[in-house]
Parts: structure tokens; sequence; C-alpha cells
């Protein structure tokens, strides 16, 4: 995985290859959809079924800081709070550089 999004797009893993000694497969995929075992899936930061990308494996570590520190909780009003005003409302959009049908987008 990059620093900078997710590890790009990455095949299906092909193969049936037999579930280690000692794994549940079942209890491993838990709710995520049903699929065969291959040992790729256990990398499970790749995988959409699994994960959610950079921002859920490492946002959780990094993210607070930088938003506490730029003060980002004041541009948003909490709950029925009023927005301060002369702040501008902040909306945020997304552009991805590749689609990736199983994985995340670099």
């Amino acid at each position: 995985m990059s620093a900078n999004g997710g590890s790009g797009p990455r095949p299906r893993p092909t193969g049936t290859p037999d579930v280690l000694t000692g794994l549940n497969w079942d209890l491993w995929l838990g709710p995520a959809a049903d699929r065969l075992y291959h040992p790729q899936r256990m990398a499970w930061g790749q995988w959409r079924d699994f994960a959610n990308g950079y921002m859920g494996m490492w946002g959780s570590h990094s993210y607070p800081a930088v938003f506490k520190g730029r003060k980002l909780d004041t541009l948003w009003p909490v709950g029925k709070q009023t927005p301060v005003a002369g702040r501008k409302t902040i909306r945020v959009t997304a552009e991805v550089s590749e689609l990736a049908q199983d994985n995340f987008p670099r």
C-alpha cells in the first residue's frame, strides 16, 4: 500500500489453494461476501470487502492531529449550532485517479 492512498488496481486472486491449517475461513470472512480462500485475501487492507483503504488503516492515527491543529472542527456546525458568521461552507469532492474494482486507487 502506498502512502498516498491504496494499493491500486490488483487482479482478483485465482486458483484454489488449501485453507491454512487452523484457519476458519468462514469465520475470517465474517459478514463479507462469500468467496473461496486465497492467501492473497489475507492482505486484508488491500480489499474493499475487508477494509477502507489508507484512510481507514492510518487515518485514525494521523488525521486527528491535523484536524485539531488546523481547527477544522470550527468549520462545520455541530448538532443544532448555527454556523459562525462570516465563515464559508466547505464542501468536499473526491476525485479518483484510477478505477479499482476490488481495491483502492493509489
